[in-house]
Order: structure tokens, then sequence, then C-alpha cells
């Protein structure tokens, strides 16, 4: 019959190396495989360079919204009217009509009074021309005066000598007489000068009194000018009490959050909306809780994740840790310590203030330290 071998199956070989290579590749890779330990923490979107809050300037009603939240604006674009102190807007008109009428009324006071300085101040140079022409004029008349006196005083005692000397014969009655008539005309030319210096000085007297007149005009005038602007300058901040106040975007941004209503009443310093500055990026602020905030550093990688506001499906970004607050938070509303996460991400959708989760890498060990150890 032949000789029988007996040979073990050959499906058992396999089992059997599978058995012996499991325990090993298990082994392998319980010791070189790694797991990484992450910190779990939830927060919000929030801007890393500051955002702009309007305030209102002073208490008032909203009464007009130029903007809704999410649209973008340029620098000086009117985002919200305030009417202070009235609901309807139409008394804000009302008053913005009379403050431009006090503002015209101001400068046509100012216009006034510009006309009036440079008047008062042509007038004054023609007094002070023609007073300095005078002046001159007088001096020589009165310097004429004198030396015609003077001659008139010489030619009288001349006169005198020669009257006694025609008594003894030695001067004709005609050259005595004919040196009367030069004493006389020298005597009558001095009244005549004399009364001239007299009409000068008198002319002279009414254009220094007209000078005078002229300034004293002037401050007089300019006084009821700047009364009547202070008043209209008064006139015109109470009017600013009441008209509407625009409130503008001070830089190029998105407008991030509407707070006012129309309608609604708001207290100085309130604040109206939230401007987002153009170029600003967003960055993911979470809150740690105790246990994980000794593990994690500046620089670890982080999975965030948040809601489509469209779909509702959660959508993930890669970021990185830049910063993690030192101490706890003291906030009532929120506990843990503030960590920044800054990412990279293209998605138009993403706005401030979105919730947020966030898985921060924080460590890797083996699979045996994790299985079998106390974890990080």
């Amino acid at each position: 019959m032949g000789t029988v071998r007996m040979r073990p199956p050959a499906l058992g070989w396999y089992l059997f190396a599978i058995a012996l290579l499991l325990p090993a590749a298990l082994a392998v890779l319980l010791f070189t495989g790694t797991y990484t330990n992450h910190a779990h923490a939830t927060g919000k979107l929030v801007a890393s360079g500051g955002v702009i809050a309007i305030t209102a300037p002073t208490h008032g009603v909203v009464s007009r919204i130029r903007f809704p939240s999410g649209a973008h604006v340029q620098k000086n674009d009117a985002l919200v009217d305030i009417s202070a102190e009235h609901a309807s807007a139409a008394f804000g008109d009302t008053f913005a009509a009379l403050a431009r009428s006090h503002r015209e009324r101001i400068d046509v006071l100012r216009k006034q009074k510009t006309e009036l300085t440079i008047e008062s101040q042509r007038q004054r140079e023609g007094i002070e021309k023609r007073l300095a022409l005078l002046l001159a004029e007088l001096a020589e008349v009165r310097e004429e005066t004198a030396l015609t006196r003077q001659r008139a005083q010489l030619a009288e005692g001349l006169h005198s000598r020669w009257s006694a000397l025609s008594r003894r014969g030695l001067v004709s009655d005609v050259d005595l007489l004919r040196q009367k008539d030069v004493a006389l005309e020298h005597a009558a030319r001095s009244k005549q000068l004399r009364q001239h210096e007299l009409e000068l000085a008198g002319e002279a007297k009414a254009l220094n009194a007209a000078l005078d007149e002229t300034r004293a005009s002037e401050r007089t005038r300019g006084t009821e000018l700047d009364q009547k602007i202070a008043a209209t300058t008064q006139e015109l901040a109470q009017a600013e009490l009441h008209r509407d106040e625009t409130l503008r975007s001070p830089v190029d941004g998105t407008v991030v959050d509407i707070v006012a209503r129309t309608g609604q009443r708001v207290a100085t310093g309130e604040r109206l909306a939230t401007v987002l500055p153009e170029g600003t990026r967003l960055a993911a602020e979470v809150w740690l809780p105790t246990r994980a905030a000794d593990a994690v550093r500046t620089g670890q990688s982080a999975l965030i994740r948040y809601e489509s506001t469209l779909t509702h499906a959660r959508i993930a970004m890669h970021g990185r840790v830049v910063d993690v607050a030192a101490l706890p938070s003291t906030q009532p509303d929120v506990s843990g310590y503030r960590t920044l996460i800054d990412f990279e991400t293209g998605d138009a959708k993403i706005k401030l203030g979105m919730a947020v989760t966030a898985d921060i890498a924080v460590s890797r060990v083996r699979l045996a330290d994790a299985l079998f150890g106390a974890r990080p």
C-alpha cells in the first residue's frame, strides 16, 4: 500500500505565522507609534487689530440707519443720524435749516466787519494825509508870519528914527512917507498871515476831531457787529443741540455690528455700531480650561471649527497659537485662560463674533504611554 506520511494543512502554517507576527506588530506600533494630545476650547472670532466703536456724541433719538450690518463702507460715509432731544426727524431737519441760516448770518456779519475795517482804514488814511499836508503848510505860514512880524517891527523902528531926523532936516518928507508905507505894508502882511495861520490851525483841529470820530465810530460799529456775531453764534449752538447729528465712519472697512435701531433713544457715549477696519485680520479668541493651559504654548498648531450660516455645516480651518494669557480671566461670563489663534482663510462668510471651537495640539506621545500612562 505504500508509505503514509502525516503533514499539517497549509492554512495552519499561515495562521501560525499570523499569530506570531500580530503581537510583534502590535508591540512595534505601541512603542513606535505616536498619539497627539489636544486641548479643547471654545470662543469666538475677534479682530486681531481691534475694531472701532461708533458712539453717540450726545443724547437723542436715532432717526436713520444708513448701512446694514455687514456692509462695506468708506471713510466719511454716513452711518447713523441722531436727532437730539426729538423723536421726529422733521424737527431735526427744521433745526438743521435754522443752523444753516445762523451760519449764513454769521458769514454776513463777519463780511460786514471786514468791510467796516477796510472802509475805516481808507477814511483814516485820507484824513491823515490831508492833516499831514495841512500841518506842513501851517508850519510854513507860522515861519513866514514870524519873519513878517520881525520885518514890520524893523520897519516901524526905522520910521521912528527917520521921523526924528526929518525934524532936523536930515530926511525928506517923501522918504519918511515911503518908509511909513513899508512899515504899514509889513504890518498888514503880518496880520493876514496871522489870520491864515488861525484858519489853518482850525482846519487841523477839525481834521483831528474827524480822525478821532472815525476811530470811535469804527470801534462802536465793530463792537456792535461782534455782539451780533456772538449772539448769532450762541443761537447756532442752541440749534446744533437740536439738529440731526450724522455719525460717519472714520476708516474704510466693514460694518460688523449695528446696535442702534430707528427711533431708539440713546445716551451720550452709547455704542451704536462697530466698524472693522479694512485689512484687519480675524483671530479666534478661545478660553482654555485650567488643566490644559500649562500645556499650550505659542506656535502650536490648532484646528478651528465653525458652523456655516448658510448650510449649517461644520467647517474646519488650520491655525497657530499666537498668544496665551499668563493669568486666568476674572470676567464673570467667561472662565479659563484667554488664547488667540491666528488662521488663514479665504471664506468671506466668516464674521466677527462667530462662535468657534478649537483643538490645539499640545503634545505627541507614544501609543504605549497614551494607553498605559497618564495623559498630559
